[in-house]
């Protein structure tokens, strides 16, 4: 079975990420949706399949001293690992009026990225609006790699999902794709902005790598918070 790390925090900075880093791995932009908060929560690697011998036994293996790997039957590689990094924020604006603004080309360059992790420079929709079911986007990063954005989810001041794929840079050498969701939820007079991205791992052989770069990932993402509320005035 597939393993998954996962990481929460919450607090005043974080939105969307380049997916990669500078000399290496691509970025994450606007593709999947980001989110805030302190502290960093939660981590750990699940499960992978190992092929093993017929007639041997499955074991188990340690991942990283983090996670746990299941050696399983019949299989020649190492299975994928997910890891999960979720951070909030609550933005001064309903729910209508928060879902409109973080799907702004604005809301895209506020993501300024931190550290390896490139900011956003801008996306290009190549096919429909943003707000359109189905439609797709280009997101070029300052470090002059992209990646492609499927909206797969699109409800208006509720839920809004991104599929990113097609990453320029050498991350995509580490995961497959990743998922963004962000949802919209009523907090007094403002919105809680609540983003999750998940990243599918090719290996967990990758797992350290992949641990140092949702925490670096997650920083970014904070940072961009704190520029929504900076923007808003919240």
């Amino acid at each position: 079975r597939r393993g998954r790390g996962v990481w929460e925090g919450g607090g005043a900075d974080g939105a969307r990420a380049g997916v990669g880093w500078r000399g290496g791995v691509g970025g994450v932009g606007g593709g999947a949706s980001g989110r805030t908060g302190a502290g960093l929560g939660e981590e750990g690697a699940g499960r992978a399949g190992l092929a093993g011998r017929r007639g041997t036994r499955p074991r188990r293996a340690r991942l990283g001293g983090v996670g746990r790997s299941a050696v399983g039957r019949g299989s020649g590689m190492l299975s994928p690992v997910k890891i999960t990094v979720r951070e909030h924020v609550v933005l001064p604006l309903a729910p209508e009026a928060a879902y409109d603004f973080f799907i702004t080309p604005e809301a895209y360059r506020l993501f300024t990225g931190w550290g390896p992790i490139p900011g956003i420079r801008e996306v290009v929709w190549e096919s429909g609006e943003p707000a359109t079911l189905g439609a797709y986007g280009r997101v070029h990063n300052a470090d002059g790699s992209t990646h492609r954005e499927h909206v797969v989810c699109a409800d208006r001041g509720e839920v809004y999902v991104l599929k990113i794929d097609q990453i320029s840079s050498a991350f995509r050498h580490l995961v497959r794709g990743i998922e963004e969701e962000a949802r919209f939820t009523p907090v007094g007079s403002g919105t809680k902005l609540t983003r999750t991205f998940v990243f599918d791992g090719r290996s967990p052989i990758y797992w350290p790598v992949l641990r140092a770069m949702s925490q670096m990932f997650r920083a970014a993402v904070r940072k961009n918070h704190a520029g929504f509320l900076t923007r808003l005035g919240g």
